[in-house]
């Protein structure tokens, strides 16, 4: 996140930031079940749509933690410069109409241990010992869900070479 302003003025700015995260990476999930079902790829569909759910379990764990703490509801929206495209939030460019669960739990957890890096980083760097502290709790919690994800990934094998071939690939609009 280098150049980029970090939430470690106050509490409420890394609210503000960590809910953001949350709701768009949920958002990014449903966008991603969206694409798989448009290509006829209904695993995937349902796949994102579950992590999508995730997701919105996490925002709603986030406002509890929040409320735990006493910062005010009444953020808004991240500010500019806060790189919500980095940490959680995956590149629909990284996905592939035929991929597997295990190439997008791979990816989640990639994105996963961002989270985790930003919020390490952040514990060690802010100003302010709250945010340091809120933070550190952050990076615990975004462990959580890495080694969540990694219990998923063993459910799920990696595919075997080819897995990408399609003799029928979709037609790109120029």
């Amino acid at each position: 996140m280098s150049g980029k302003q970090k939430p470690n003025r106050s509490l409420e700015e890394l609210f503000e930031y960590a809910m953001a995260m949350e709701r768009e990476a949920a958002r990014r999930y449903t966008q991603l079940s969206d694409m798989m079902a448009q290509h006829n790829n209904p695993e995937m569909a349902d796949f994102f749509r579950r992590m999508a759910d995730v997701e919105w379990l996490h925002v709603y764990n986030v406002g509890e933690i929040r409320r735990e703490v006493g910062v005010p509801e009444n953020i808004g929206k991240a500010k500019p410069g806060l790189g919500l495209d980095g940490a959680e939030v995956l590149d629909v460019l990284d996905i592939h109409y035929l991929q597997h669960p295990y190439h997008a739990l791979t990816l989640a957890r990639q994105h996963e241990e961002r989270a985790v890096s930003f919020y390490t980083d952040l514990a060690g760097s802010a100003e302010n010992e709250e945010v340091r502290a809120m933070a550190r709790r952050f990076a615990g919690d975004e462990e959580a869900h890495v080694r969540e994800l990694d219990r998923w990934l063993a459910h799920y094998p990696k595919p075997e070479e080819g897995w990408d071939d399609d003799p029928d690939p979709p037609n790109e609009l120029e």
